[in-house]
C-alpha cells in the first residue's frame, strides 16, 4: 500500500522550475492586451493579470534595463553600474510548478493568445530542451558558414567564443505565482 500511495504522489506532483524576475512577485495588471500579431505581441502579456519572468539563469536585460532613466551627463559606465545594482536588489528567483505561458507554439499544442501558448511546468522542461537543441544547431551552423569550421556549442545562451544566441524567447508569463 504504501508504495502505491508513493507512486501516485510522485506522479502527481510535479517538480517546479526555477525563474527569475527584476521586481515583486505580485500580479501587476497590464491595461492593454494585444492581438495575434507576433511582431507586436510578443512581449506584450496574453492576459491582463500576472508577471513576466525568466527562465533561470537566462535573464535577458534589454528586457527591463529600458525602465531604468538615463540621467543627464551619464557614461555607459555609470549607467551600467546603477544598472547592476538594481538588478541585484531587485531580482526575485523563485520556484514554480503549474501553468503559465511561453513563446514556444511550434513545439506544444493548447491554448494559443498571440505569440504566447500555454503550458505546463513539466512540459516547458521538455519543450526547453528542444529549443536549446535548435539554437545550438542555429549557432554552430551560423559559426560553420562565417568561419569555415564546426565549432562546439554548449550552451547557446551564454557569451562566448562560440557566439551567442538572444534569450527574449525565453521570456514566460505567469498569472499566478501563489
Amino acid at each position: 500500500m504504501r508504495l502505491q500511495q508513493y507512486l501516485t504522489e510522485k506522479k502527481t506532483k510535479s517538480k517546479p522550475m526555477t525563474f527569475v524576475r527584476i521586481g515583486g512577485l505580485s500580479k501587476k495588471n497590464y491595461n492593454k492586451i494585444y492581438g495575434d500579431d507576433r511582431f507586436h505581441a510578443f512581449h506584450r502579456p496574453p492576459v491582463k493579470k500576472g508577471i513576466f519572468a525568466f527562465i533561470w539563469p537566462y535573464i535577458e536585460d534589454f528586457l527591463w534595463v529600458w525602465a531604468i532613466p538615463t540621467k543627464e551627463g551619464d557614461t555607459e559606465g555609470e549607467w551600467k553600474k546603477r544598472s547592476n545594482k538594481i538588478r541585484r536588489e531587485n531580482m526575485r528567483k523563485f520556484e514554480y510548478s503549474g501553468e503559465l505561458w511561453c513563446h514556444f507554439k511550434e513545439y506544444a499544442h493548447g491554448v494559443t493568445k498571440g505569440a504566447w501558448i500555454k503550458v505546463h511546468t513539466d512540459e516547458l522542461r521538455e519543450i526547453l530542451k528542444k529549443v536549446k537543441h535548435e539554437d545550438m544547431k542555429s549557432l554552430m551552423k551560423t559559426f560553420r558558414s562565417e568561419t569555415g569550421y564546426a565549432k562546439s556549442i554548449k550552451d547557446p545562451y551564454k557569451r562566448g567564443l562560440g557566439g551567442y544566441m538572444s534569450r527574449d524567447h525565453l521570456e514566460v508569463f505567469i498569472e499566478k505565482v501563489n
